[in-house]
C-alpha cells in the first residue's frame, strides 16, 4: 500500500474494516482482529457529514495506544465503491462496501429471474467500479430452464451468469477463479437466494469472519449488516443482508478521505 506511507511514518497501522458499528469498527491488522473506536479526525468528518465514516472494506489508518486502545484515524482512498440505496435501510446512496473487485449478483432459480429486479443490483455492482457477475443459485430445481436462463440473461444483460446447484457441486472452478488469494468478492441479492451457500461453495470449508464479535452481538445474523469474511483460500468477501428493494437511482460519488 503505497498511500500508507506518510501514516506508517506517524507510527500508524494499517487495516482493513470488517465491520462497522455507529461509534467503532472490527477491523484486521498484521497481528489479527482488532476493534478499534474513531479518532477524533474520523469523528469530525462525521460530524460534517454523516456519509464519510468508514464502511466494510475499507483501508485504514489504526493508532495502537499504551493502554491498549485502539483508534480508527484515517481512512485511505478508495478503489472501488458499492453502494446500496434506502434497501440497507439508510440514506439513499448509503455506501455498503469499498476496495472490492468482483460483485456476484445472487439470483434464485426457485422462480423465473425477475429483470425489474435484477437490473437495479446489475447497476449498482457495474457502477461500483469492480466486475459484475450474475449467479444463478438453486440451479437443481429445473437444470433445464437454469441453463436457458443463463443464455438468456447473458445475452440480454451481456454479463457473464454462472448457474450454481449444490446439488451438483457446479461450477466449482470457475468460483474458484473469482475467489483468489487477495482478492474481495462482494454478494448482493435479495433474501433467501442462497448467499450463505455460495460462501461456502467459494470457501469450499467453514468460513469464519475476519473479526469475532464481541459479547454484546453475538447472536446475531452474520448478513445482518455488511461483513468482511477471509476465506481458507486468502480470499475475501464481502457478504450483505439480504434485502427486497434496489432502488434506480444513480449512485453517489463516494467519499474518500486520506
Amino acid at each position: 500500500m503505497e498511500n500508507f506511507a506518510p501514516f506508517r511514518a506517524a507510527g500508524l497501522l494499517p487495516g482493513r474494516v470488517s465491520a462497522v458499528d455507529p461509534a467503532a469498527v472490527d477491523a484486521v491488522v498484521a497481528a489479527g482482529p482488532v476493534r478499534a473506536t474513531f479518532g477524533a479526525g474520523i469523528l469530525q468528518c462525521i460530524a460534517n457529514d454523516p456519509d464519510a465514516g468508514p464502511c466494510t472494506g475499507d483501508w485504514v489508518a489504526l493508532r495502537a495506544w499504551p493502554d491498549g486502545r485502539t483508534t480508527l484515524e484515517a481512512i485511505l482512498p478508495r478503489r472501488t465503491t458499492l453502494f446500496g440505496g434506502a434497501a440497507w435501510g439508510g440514506a439513499r446512496g448509503q455506501l455498503v462496501a469499498a476496495n472490492v473487485d468482483v460483485v456476484l449478483v445472487s439470483v434464485s432459480l426457485e422462480q423465473a429471474p425477475n429483470l425489474t429486479r435484477l437490473q437495479p443490483m446489475l447497476t449498482r455492482a457495474r457502477s461500483s467500479g469492480a466486475a459484475a457477475v450474475v449467479v444463478l443459485t438453486k440451479a437443481d430445481l429445473d437444470p433445464d430452464r437454469a441453463l436457458r436462463d443463463q443464455s438468456l440473461l447473458a445475452a440480454l444483460l451481456a454479463v457473464e451468469v454462472l448457474v450454481v446447484s449444490v446439488v451438483t457441486s457446479q461450477p466449482a472452478d470457475r468460483l474458484s477463479e473469482l475467489a483468489v488469494p487477495g482478492r474481495t468478492v462482494a454478494l448482493i441479492g435479495e433474501p433467501g437466494v442462497g448467499k450463505s451457500t455460495l460462501v461456502s461453495r467459494l470457501a469450499g470449508a467453514h468460513v469464519a469472519a475476519v473479526a469475532q464479535p464481541p459479547a454484546h452481538r453475538l447472536g446475531r445474523s452474520r448478513t445482518a449488516r455488511p461483513e468482511l469474511l477471509i476465506l481458507p483460500t486468502g480470499a475475501l468477501v464481502v457478504d450483505t443482508p439480504g434485502v427486497r428493494g434496489y432502488d434506480l437511482e444513480e449512485p453517489p460519488v463516494a467519499n474518500r478521505r486520506s
